[in-house]
């Protein structure tokens, strides 16, 4: 069990949102995430009792909180009352994948007036037969969001 997740790690995808009645018994079993997998358990509602089976540590996860869990931790939930959560799912990238995206990001300029212009390396064995491998370059107009509270 960590706080936070570790920098270059890529969405995996999300589990549907489970109450105290539809949480799996396999999250409930001691189980583990595989090799370069995380995961983020978000409590939206209520809370349950996160146990890393590892260090023997068991500790309360109340809304809002969240659990990040690392890959290979033994560990399991067990329902505390009302509930309602979420696991959002990470993978650390390839070695290419990474290093192309950060050939990507130092390519990325913005410009005063909010405007991105990216040069886009063509992926080695990714162009069409036929087609060139030089870099292909794009604008597009980015319109900042702005939330504000009262």
């Amino acid at each position: 069990m960590t706080d936070r997740l570790p920098d270059g790690l890529v969405p995996g995808g999300a589990s549907p949102a489970f109450t105290q009645d539809t949480l799996p018994d396999a999250l409930q079993a001691e189980h583990t995430l595989g090799p370069g997998h995380w995961a983020v358990l978000n409590v939206v509602e209520g809370s349950l009792r996160f146990v890393n089976i590892e260090s023997g540590e068991e500790r309360v996860i109340s809304a809002p909180d969240c659990v990040t869990i690392r890959p290979g931790l033994p560990h399991r939930v067990a329902i505390e009352g009302p509930l309602r959560c979420r696991i959002d799912f990470f993978r650390e990238a390839p070695v290419q994948e990474a290093a192309m995206a950060t050939e990507t990001n130092e390519r990325v300029h913005i410009e005063r007036a909010g405007v991105v212009r990216m040069a886009l390396p063509a992926a080695r064995g990714m162009t069409r037969p036929g087609a060139s491998r030089r870099s292909c370059s794009c604008t597009r107009s980015i319109t900042p969001r702005l939330s504000m509270s009262v």
